[in-house]
């Protein structure tokens, strides 16, 4: 039995950005892409290499799949392990630099952006520098809540994000199932 027949067919995805090229064999009804950690340059940044191809790619299968396909903005994680000794502020300054520079250079990407911080207050500061940006949160990736341990910390922090843009999709990156509702 080859791979693809065995594959089980699922509505949504959350798929890491190496394996777009298994979109061709799937059928879905949408699927969110996400740029992951593992290309920032020397645990600091984003190439410009990565990113150019990043957003090309993400160009390309947008024409394709249209309405059914988002795209992760790279970003700044904020958890202690990403970040070293940078602060939370650097990190949130540098994931909106890279959201402004990639909906300049690709905007007709569906788009998901990155608010991160490290505790719900800062989800505010991180959307003002969106503001500042002029860049519509429509669509938001809620960072920093990968395995989070801490029921209140993710409500009131999905709850403040909700406040913030009613109408907006959000996506909370990395939920442990013990907190899936």
């Amino acid at each position: 039995m080859d791979f693809n027949s065995s594959f089980i067919q699922y509505d949504y995805w959350l798929v890491k950005f190496e394996y777009l090229r298994w979109l061709f064999d799937r059928k879905f009804r949408h699927v969110i892409v996400d740029s992951g950690i593992q290309d920032i340059k020397d645990g600091k940044h984003y190439s410009k290499t990565f990113l150019m191809q990043y957003g090309y790619k993400a160009k390309y299968f947008t024409e394709i799949f249209d309405e059914k396909i988002w795209f992760v903005s790279p970003d700044y994680p904020c958890e202690k392990q990403w970040r070293g000794e940078e602060s939370i502020f650097e990190r949130m300054i540098n994931t909106v630099k890279i959201a402004k520079f990639m909906k300049q250079k690709f905007p007709e990407v569906n788009w998901l952006f990155v608010l991160q911080g490290g505790g719900a207050l800062d989800y505010l500061k991180c959307s003002e520098l969106y503001k500042k940006a002029n860049i519509d949160l429509a669509r938001i990736g809620l960072g920093t809540v990968c395995k989070a341990k801490g029921r209140n910390r993710i409500f009131y922090a999905t709850n403040i994000v909700r406040k913030l843009y009613p109408n907006a999709y959000i996506h909370a990156f990395g939920l442990t199932m013990r907190y899936i509702e």
